[in-house]
């Protein structure tokens, strides 16, 4: 509240935007303003003003995290794996149930994966393959600067 009141008394407006995209404001408040103005623009031009959140985009983002999140979980499940002292069979019955998350077999075999590795091991394994995963995107990054620069 002090920025903003700041901001204005030196002659700079200041918006809120909220989780739906939109600025909002009483009437005297300066969002009001950009928000006639995007409300006018967007008309103008036939752009929508549906939430994000019920858009065909969002709903992509959405497939792609989740789809990002069950690779992340697989490749940790294959690390905790591939670093304990576990039978062959065990793990390849592990493997062939991962993609199946949510039932109850699943449940059943990740518990006995647990009591097996130990939460101490499994604990100490999750952070190793964290640290694997934050320097690899990091690696990522420096890449992308890299191909940015070079453009």
């Amino acid at each position: 509240m002090a920025v903003r009141k700041v901001l204005n008394m030196i002659g700079y407006d200041s918006f809120l935007i909220s989780n739906s995209y939109y600025t909002y404001g009483s009437e005297d408040y300066p969002a009001r303003d950009m928000t006639d103005f995007l409300n006018k623009f967007a008309k103008k031009n036939n752009i929508p003003q549906t939430r994000h959140n019920l858009s065909d985009d969002y709903n992509d983002e959405m497939e792609k995290k989740a789809n990002s999140a069950e690779k992340i979980d697989t490749k940790h499940l294959k690390y905790i794996l591939d670093n304990s002292d576990l039978q062959i069979e065990f793990k390849s019955k592990i493997l062939e149930l991962c993609n199946y998350y949510y039932t109850e077999d699943f449940r059943i075999i990740a518990t006995k994966l647990l009591n097996k590795v130990g939460l101490e091991r499994f604990s100490i394994l999750t952070k190793e393959f964290n640290e694997m995963m934050m320097l690899e995107s990091k690696e990522r990054m420096i890449k992308q600067n890299k191909k940015i620069t070079i453009i």
